[in-house]
Protein backbone atom coordinates (compact mmCIF):
# COMPACT_ATOMS: atom_id res chain seq x y z
CA UNK A 1 0.00 0.00 0.00
CA UNK A 2 1.17 3.45 -0.69
CA UNK A 3 2.39 5.46 2.36
CA UNK A 4 0.17 8.56 3.67
CA UNK A 5 1.53 11.45 3.40
CA UNK A 6 3.56 13.73 5.12
CA UNK A 7 2.12 16.54 7.09
CA UNK A 8 2.84 19.70 5.49
CA UNK A 9 4.43 21.26 8.73
CA UNK A 10 6.83 18.48 9.09
CA UNK A 11 8.00 18.86 5.44
CA UNK A 12 8.83 22.80 6.13
CA UNK A 13 10.32 21.88 9.36
CA UNK A 14 12.71 19.60 7.93
CA UNK A 15 13.76 21.66 4.75
CA UNK A 16 14.76 24.68 6.65
CA UNK A 17 18.07 23.98 8.85
CA UNK A 18 17.50 24.99 12.43
CA UNK A 19 20.10 27.86 12.05
CA UNK A 20 17.81 29.50 9.34
CA UNK A 21 14.90 29.22 11.38
CA UNK A 22 16.53 31.14 13.94
CA UNK A 23 17.68 33.77 11.24
CA UNK A 24 14.30 33.91 9.53
CA UNK A 25 12.57 34.23 13.13
CA UNK A 26 15.70 37.43 13.49
CA UNK A 27 14.63 39.05 10.78
CA UNK A 28 11.14 38.71 11.45
CA UNK A 29 12.23 40.18 14.82
CA UNK A 30 13.65 42.83 13.12
CA UNK A 31 11.15 43.98 10.46
CA UNK A 32 8.75 44.24 13.69
CA UNK A 33 10.58 46.36 15.67
CA UNK A 34 11.59 49.08 12.85
CA UNK A 35 8.13 48.89 11.73
CA UNK A 36 7.25 50.27 15.89
CA UNK A 37 10.57 52.45 15.72
CA UNK A 38 9.42 54.50 12.46
CA UNK A 39 5.45 54.96 13.74
CA UNK A 40 7.11 56.25 16.74
CA UNK A 41 8.99 58.37 14.93
CA UNK A 42 7.07 59.99 13.01
CA UNK A 43 4.30 60.44 15.40
CA UNK A 44 7.09 62.21 17.39
CA UNK A 45 7.89 64.36 14.31
CA UNK A 46 4.60 64.64 14.27
CA UNK A 47 3.95 66.18 17.70
CA UNK A 48 6.89 68.58 18.02
CA UNK A 49 5.68 70.25 14.70
CA UNK A 50 2.60 71.29 15.75
CA UNK A 51 4.53 74.39 17.31
CA UNK A 52 7.50 76.06 15.72
CA UNK A 53 8.82 78.93 17.28
CA UNK A 54 9.56 82.00 14.79
CA UNK A 55 12.15 84.74 14.64
CA UNK A 56 11.28 87.95 14.26
CA UNK A 57 12.24 88.48 10.78
CA UNK A 58 10.06 85.79 9.92
CA UNK A 59 7.45 86.60 11.43
CA UNK A 60 7.43 90.52 10.25
CA UNK A 61 7.80 88.24 6.34
CA UNK A 62 4.64 87.04 7.02
CA UNK A 63 3.45 90.03 7.89
CA UNK A 64 4.68 91.95 5.09
CA UNK A 65 5.00 89.99 2.08
CA UNK A 66 7.56 90.06 -0.47
CA UNK A 67 6.88 91.61 -4.25
CA UNK A 68 6.09 88.72 -5.63
CA UNK A 69 3.73 87.58 -3.42
CA UNK A 70 1.92 91.01 -3.41
CA UNK A 71 1.69 90.62 -6.64
CA UNK A 72 -0.34 87.03 -6.64
CA UNK A 73 -2.21 89.12 -3.66
CA UNK A 74 -3.38 91.54 -6.09
CA UNK A 75 -4.18 89.25 -9.36
CA UNK A 76 -6.35 87.35 -6.67
CA UNK A 77 -7.94 90.15 -5.90
CA UNK A 78 -8.54 91.45 -9.24
CA UNK A 79 -9.86 88.23 -10.36
CA UNK A 80 -11.73 87.83 -7.51
CA UNK A 81 -15.42 88.04 -9.02
CA UNK A 82 -14.61 85.43 -11.92
CA UNK A 83 -14.05 82.42 -9.64
CA UNK A 84 -15.32 83.14 -6.39
CA UNK A 85 -19.11 81.67 -7.40
CA UNK A 86 -17.33 78.49 -8.37
CA UNK A 87 -15.30 78.40 -5.19
CA UNK A 88 -15.75 76.84 -1.87
CA UNK A 89 -15.34 79.21 0.81
CA UNK A 90 -13.51 78.50 4.42
CA UNK A 91 -15.58 79.18 7.62
CA UNK A 92 -15.20 82.75 9.03
CA UNK A 93 -12.57 82.39 12.22
CA UNK A 94 -13.29 84.23 15.69
CA UNK A 95 -9.87 85.31 17.37
CA UNK A 96 -10.21 85.80 21.31
CA UNK A 97 -7.03 87.18 23.21
CA UNK A 98 -6.66 87.59 26.54
CA UNK A 99 -3.67 88.89 28.63
CA UNK A 100 -3.12 88.36 32.46
CA UNK A 101 -0.20 89.34 34.74
CA UNK A 102 0.23 86.72 37.78
CA UNK A 103 2.80 86.27 40.75
CA UNK A 104 4.93 84.06 41.64
CA UNK A 105 2.32 82.29 44.36
CA UNK A 106 -0.52 82.56 41.45
CA UNK A 107 2.12 80.15 39.02
CA UNK A 108 1.99 77.93 41.90
CA UNK A 109 -1.65 77.39 41.69
CA UNK A 110 -2.28 77.35 38.65
CA UNK A 111 -1.59 73.59 37.16
CA UNK A 112 -1.37 73.35 33.73
CA UNK A 113 -1.63 69.81 31.48
CA UNK A 114 1.06 69.18 29.70
CA UNK A 115 4.74 70.12 29.81
CA UNK A 116 4.82 73.46 28.29
CA UNK A 117 7.15 74.24 24.43
CA UNK A 118 9.99 75.78 25.45
CA UNK A 119 11.74 78.69 23.16
CA UNK A 120 15.27 79.70 23.38
CA UNK A 121 14.58 82.81 25.02
CA UNK A 122 13.22 81.03 28.36
CA UNK A 123 9.38 81.92 26.54
CA UNK A 124 6.98 79.12 27.30
CA UNK A 125 3.52 78.02 25.28
CA UNK A 126 1.34 75.45 25.58
CA UNK A 127 -1.23 73.73 23.15
CA UNK A 128 -4.56 73.67 25.38
CA UNK A 129 -7.73 71.67 24.15
CA UNK A 130 -10.63 73.16 23.75
CA UNK A 131 -11.79 71.76 27.82
CA UNK A 132 -8.51 72.31 28.97
CA UNK A 133 -8.68 76.12 28.16
CA UNK A 134 -12.45 76.24 30.08
CA UNK A 135 -10.92 75.03 32.95
CA UNK A 136 -7.58 77.14 32.93
CA UNK A 137 -9.94 80.38 32.51
CA UNK A 138 -12.25 79.08 35.47
CA UNK A 139 -8.92 78.48 37.69
CA UNK A 140 -8.04 82.46 36.87
CA UNK A 141 -10.50 83.39 38.18
CA UNK A 142 -10.31 81.77 41.55
CA UNK A 143 -6.45 82.82 41.93
CA UNK A 144 -6.47 85.93 44.02
CA UNK A 145 -3.30 87.63 42.63
CA UNK A 146 -4.09 86.52 39.03
CA UNK A 147 -5.29 89.48 37.33
CA UNK A 148 -6.93 89.73 33.68
CA UNK A 149 -5.50 92.98 32.08
CA UNK A 150 -7.43 92.79 28.80
CA UNK A 151 -9.43 90.65 26.67
CA UNK A 152 -10.52 91.31 23.28
CA UNK A 153 -11.87 89.40 20.01
CA UNK A 154 -12.28 90.12 16.47
CA UNK A 155 -13.78 88.14 13.40
CA UNK A 156 -12.03 87.12 10.15
CA UNK A 157 -12.21 85.50 6.64
CA UNK A 158 -10.50 82.32 6.92
CA UNK A 159 -6.56 82.59 6.16
CA UNK A 160 -6.58 86.44 5.82
CA UNK A 161 -3.84 88.24 7.87
CA UNK A 162 -5.58 89.96 10.73
CA UNK A 163 -4.23 92.40 13.62
CA UNK A 164 -5.64 92.46 16.89
CA UNK A 165 -4.82 95.58 19.01
CA UNK A 166 -5.65 96.39 23.07
CA UNK A 167 -3.90 99.26 24.28
CA UNK A 168 -2.65 102.78 23.38
CA UNK A 169 -0.30 104.21 21.94
CA UNK A 170 2.45 106.50 23.37
CA UNK A 171 4.03 109.41 20.94
CA UNK A 172 7.56 111.12 22.23
CA UNK A 173 8.34 113.26 19.41
CA UNK A 174 8.58 111.89 16.08
CA UNK A 175 8.30 108.42 17.39
CA UNK A 176 5.41 106.49 19.03
CA UNK A 177 5.35 102.79 20.46
CA UNK A 178 2.07 100.74 21.07
CA UNK A 179 1.13 100.26 24.62
CA UNK A 180 -0.96 97.43 25.80
CA UNK A 181 -1.70 93.84 23.65
CA UNK A 182 -0.95 93.12 19.96
CA UNK A 183 -1.34 90.33 18.30
CA UNK A 184 -0.71 89.49 14.44
CA UNK A 185 -1.96 86.12 13.54
CA UNK A 186 -2.81 84.63 9.85
CA UNK A 187 -5.40 81.38 10.66
CA UNK A 188 -7.27 78.87 8.40
CA UNK A 189 -9.44 76.31 9.96
CA UNK A 190 -8.97 72.90 8.19
CA UNK A 191 -10.01 69.41 9.33
CA UNK A 192 -11.17 70.34 12.56
CA UNK A 193 -8.18 72.41 13.36
CA UNK A 194 -6.53 76.21 13.01
CA UNK A 195 -3.13 76.52 11.60
CA UNK A 196 -2.21 80.03 12.73
CA UNK A 197 1.07 82.28 12.29
CA UNK A 198 0.91 84.04 15.39
CA UNK A 199 3.15 87.38 16.51
CA UNK A 200 2.06 88.53 19.97
CA UNK A 201 4.15 91.71 21.97
CA UNK A 202 3.00 92.63 25.64
CA UNK A 203 4.31 96.25 26.35
CA UNK A 204 3.47 98.76 29.37
CA UNK A 205 4.95 102.22 30.22
CA UNK A 206 8.34 102.69 32.08
CA UNK A 207 8.20 103.87 35.29
CA UNK A 208 8.73 108.18 35.21
CA UNK A 209 12.00 109.10 35.22
CA UNK A 210 13.74 112.00 37.20
CA UNK A 211 13.75 114.79 35.40
CA UNK A 212 17.54 115.17 34.24
CA UNK A 213 17.74 116.65 30.49
CA UNK A 214 21.39 116.49 30.78
CA UNK A 215 21.54 113.09 31.47
CA UNK A 216 22.25 110.83 28.90
CA UNK A 217 20.65 107.67 30.03
CA UNK A 218 17.52 109.62 29.98
CA UNK A 219 17.95 110.56 26.77
CA UNK A 220 18.28 107.21 25.50
CA UNK A 221 15.78 105.18 27.84
CA UNK A 222 13.14 103.42 26.11
CA UNK A 223 9.50 105.06 27.58
CA UNK A 224 7.81 101.67 27.48
CA UNK A 225 9.04 98.41 29.09
CA UNK A 226 7.93 94.86 26.79
CA UNK A 227 6.88 92.01 29.02
CA UNK A 228 6.60 89.19 26.37
CA UNK A 229 7.16 89.11 22.48
CA UNK A 230 7.37 86.15 20.75
CA UNK A 231 6.06 84.39 17.59
CA UNK A 232 5.16 80.56 16.39
CA UNK A 233 3.44 78.81 13.64
CA UNK A 234 0.99 76.70 15.25
CA UNK A 235 -1.66 73.95 14.99
CA UNK A 236 -4.64 74.28 17.23
CA UNK A 237 -7.77 72.89 17.95
CA UNK A 238 -10.76 74.28 16.87
CA UNK A 239 -12.23 76.23 20.39
CA UNK A 240 -9.23 75.50 22.07
CA UNK A 241 -6.10 77.74 22.78
CA UNK A 242 -2.30 78.75 22.79
CA UNK A 243 -0.70 79.88 26.30
CA UNK A 244 2.12 81.96 26.32
CA UNK A 245 3.86 82.17 29.35
CA UNK A 246 6.76 85.46 29.77
CA UNK A 247 9.11 83.46 32.01
CA UNK A 248 11.73 84.49 29.79
CA UNK A 249 10.70 88.20 30.20
CA UNK A 250 10.89 88.90 34.22
CA UNK A 251 9.64 92.06 35.48
CA UNK A 252 10.30 93.51 38.91
CA UNK A 253 8.68 92.19 41.83
CA UNK A 254 8.37 88.54 40.03
CA UNK A 255 5.65 89.62 37.70
CA UNK A 256 4.51 86.80 35.13
CA UNK A 257 2.26 87.94 31.92
CA UNK A 258 0.30 85.70 30.70
CA UNK A 259 -1.25 85.33 26.77
CA UNK A 260 -4.14 83.30 26.10
CA UNK A 261 -5.12 83.03 22.27
CA UNK A 262 -8.36 81.15 21.25
CA UNK A 263 -9.29 80.81 17.60
CA UNK A 264 -12.81 79.49 16.79
CA UNK A 265 -14.73 78.56 13.14
CA UNK A 266 -18.13 80.34 13.40
CA UNK A 267 -20.48 80.09 10.42
CA UNK A 268 -22.00 83.14 9.02
CA UNK A 269 -24.47 83.88 12.15
CA UNK A 270 -21.24 83.96 14.15
CA UNK A 271 -22.06 80.48 16.38
CA UNK A 272 -19.32 78.19 16.82
CA UNK A 273 -18.62 75.27 14.05
CA UNK A 274 -18.30 72.36 16.12
CA UNK A 275 -16.31 70.32 14.26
Amino acid sequence: MDSEPEPLAAVTSRSLPKGRRWAALALAAAVVVLVVLAFVFILLLRTNRDLIWLTPDQMARIEHPGPLLQMRRKLTNLTRPLWQPFRRMGPNLQIKASLFSLSGKALDQVKLPAAPRLNSDGTRAWILAPNDLAMLEEKLKEVPSASNICVAALFTANGVQSRLSIGETLRVGANSWPIGLTVDVVAKFAAGSVKASIGVISTQRAPALPDQPSSPELKTASPVITNLATACRVLLPNGGGLLVDSTGWPQAGGTNYWVIISPTAVDSRGQPIKR
